[in-house]
């Protein structure tokens, strides 16, 4: 299993892109965000290949993961970039995401 961190500049959105390759699905076991204060427009978004597969509003921990109930999300096509965001989280407030994830094929 890989682990990707990412940290954004003070009111900035941070990205994890897990890139496409030849044959390769992404499964993503576990995503998790910290905002350093209360954001004021928190949301975190997968999107897989252009289809938004989760969209939630972040508006009363600045601190959480993804629930077990969406897990493992499994990319739909091969071949295709997966990206994680965890939005802007207001004027000053820096954003962290964690994506852990593994790259698979079926044969």
């Amino acid at each position: 299993m890989a682990t990707t961190p990412a940290t954004a500049l003070a009111g900035a959105a941070v990205t994890v892109t897990l890139s496409a390759a030849a044959g390769v699905y992404h499964q993503v076991h576990n995503v998790t965000w910290s905002y350093s204060a209360m954001p004021t427009a928190g949301r975190i978004t997968l999107v897989d290949g252009g289809t938004t597969i989760v969209d939630l509003d972040l508006v009363q921990d600045p601190f959480d993961s993804l629930p077990t109930s969406l897990l493992p999300i499994l990319s739909l096509l091969p071949n295709t970039d997966m990206v994680i965001t965890l939005a802007a989280g207001g004027l000053g407030v820096t954003g962290k995401l964690v994506v852990d994830y593994d790259d698979v094929t079926f044969q």
